[in-house]
C-alpha cells in the first residue's frame, strides 16, 4: 500500500518541483492484516495536504516505522508524513480535526478544500484503534504522525486471500471511463486506481467538459462516468441530467457514477 502511494504521488511531486521521500524502519512485519481502502484513504488524505500546502522547492516525506512491544500477534506501525510547507497556527492546531475548518493562513485560503479530510481522517483512525498526532511551525511545515495496532499476518495465509480475490476479481480489460473532477489530485489518483484494475480512463476537468466529451464520441464508447458532484461552470447533477438529455441510444443506460468529498456521517 505505500509503495502504491508512492507510486500515486512521486509524479505529482515532480511536476510540482517538490522533493519525494519515503523511508522504511525497523519493519519486522511487513505483511499485516487490515482495512486496505480505509488505509488507503488515511494515506492520501495525510499525502493530499502535504503535497497541497507545499511549495516549489519543498519537501514531503513519508516515514513508516514498527513499534516494539506490540500485543502478541500483533504490530504497532507508526506512519509520518513531514512537509517543509506553509504549516499552521498554533490556534488551529486545537481544531485541526473539526469539521470545516480551515487556517486563516492566506496560503491556506488559495487551496481547493471542504475542511473535512482531516476529520474523516481522525474518525478513521480512531475506529481502527489508533491515534493521531500534529506538530507544525507557521512557515516552516507540518509533522502529522498515526500510529496503528495492525495483525500481523501468515505469509500463506495472505498468498491464499489474495488467489481467491484474483479469482473473484471481474477482468475490467479495456473498459472506458470518462473520470470527471476539477480538483486535478483527485482526477489524477482515480485515473491511476482505475488503470491498475485494467480500465482506459479518459478526464473532463468540470460537467460542461463531461458532456462535451460524451457528446463528440459515438454510442456506447464509455462503458461508465466517474461524476464529481461539486464542480465550476456545470455541477455533477446538471451535468447527469444533460447527458441523459441527448439524443443518442445510449444516453439513458451509461452508468453514471457519483463521487463527492461531501460525504456526512447522516
Amino acid at each position: 500500500l505505500a509503495l502504491e502511494m508512492e507510486t500515486m504521488f512521486s509524479q505529482r511531486c515532480e511536476e510540482s518541483g517538490i522533493a519525494f521521500a519515503i523511508e522504511f524502519e525497523g519493519l519486522a512485519h511487513p505483511l499485516v492484516e487490515g482495512d486496505g481502502l480505509r488505509l488507503q484513504q488515511v494515506f492520501m488524505n495525510m499525502l493530499g495536504n502535504a503535497v497541497k500546502f507545499t511549495p516549489a522547492g519543498g519537501l514531503v516525506t513519508v516515514t513508516l516505522t514498527e513499534l516494539p512491544d506490540a500485543p502478541r500477534g500483533f504490530g504497532s506501525y507508526r506512519m509520518t508524513v513531514s512537509d517543509t510547507g506553509c504549516g499552521m497556527t498554533p490556534e488551529f492546531l486545537d481544531r485541526i480535526f473539526l469539521p470545516f475548518e480551515r487556517d486563516g493562513l492566506g496560503y491556506a485560503n488559495k487551496t481547493e478544500g471542504t475542511g473535512l479530510g482531516m476529520t474523516i481522517t481522525k474518525s478513521l483512525v480512531d475506529l481502527m484503534g489508533g491515534e493521531i498526532a500534529v506538530e507544525s511551525v507557521v512557515g516552516r511545515g507540518s509533522t502529522f504522525a498515526i500510529t496503528l495496532p495492525l495483525r500481523v499476518a501468515d505469509a500463506d495465509e495472505l498468498a491464499e486471500a489474495r488467489e481467491k480475490a484474483e479469482r473473484c476479481q471481474r477482468d475490467f480489460t479495456g473498459c472506458k471511463v470518462l473520470v470527471v473532477d476539477d480538483d486535478d489530485l483527485s482526477r489524477e489518483i482515480l485515473v491511476e486506481i482505475l488503470k491498475d484494475y485494467g480500465f482506459k480512463p479518459e478526464e473532463a476537468r468540470d460537467g460542461d467538459a463531461a458532456v462535451r466529451k460524451v457528446a463528440s464520441v459515438e454510442p456506447f464508447y464509455y462503458d461508465a462516468v466517474l461524476m464529481d458532484m461539486r464542480m465550476p461552470r456545470m455541477d455533477g447533477d446538471e451535468a447527469t441530467r444533460e447527458i441523459r438529455a441527448l439524443d443518442r441510444p445510449d444516453a439513458a443506460t451509461l452508468p453514471i457514477i457519483a463521487e463527492t468529498a461531501d460525504a456526512f456521517e447522516e
